[in-house]
């Protein structure tokens, strides 16, 4: 009798496929690179406002821009790191179909965010001028 080879179970992960879901597909071909993208941006623009404020144009629209870019980045820095990193813990493995109150809860943060953002920034606007 013949010892057929056993099948080995590797610790690879099975393929990853554009129709398995985009932000899966996404993250495993340009999580790492995405990462370090908006990890860099965010350093930058924070020492670019740094800069602005030792110069004295810390009040500037500019500085008020690159100071707004550098904390949109870093949480585009901190999402794709989290994102990628529950990926790599499962093992790139398929999640199940998210329920309806995974998608209510997303859509009712999503808009909590959209209503405190546009409530403070037009406190903010209509007292500074």
């Amino acid at each position: 009798m013949r010892d057929e080879p056993e099948p080995e179970e590797d610790d690879q992960p099975d393929e990853i496929r554009q129709e398995d879901g985009l932000e899966r597909y996404w993250l495993f071909y340009n999580g790492k690179w995405a990462e370090t993208i908006f990890g860099l941006c965010a350093a930058i623009g924070a020492v670019l406002w740094c800069f602005l404020y030792i110069l004295g144009f810390g009040e500037s629209t500019v500085a008020y821009t690159i100071g707004g870019l550098a904390v949109l980045a870093f949480l585009l820095w901190y999402f794709v790191y989290k994102a990628f990193r529950d990926q790599a813990v499962s093992g790139w493995k398929k999640r199940g179909v998210s329920t309806s109150s995974d998608k209510q809860k997303i859509v009712l943060a999503v808009g909590l965010w959209i209503f405190v953002i546009l409530f403070f920034g037009g406190l903010i606007l209509r007292n500074r001028r």
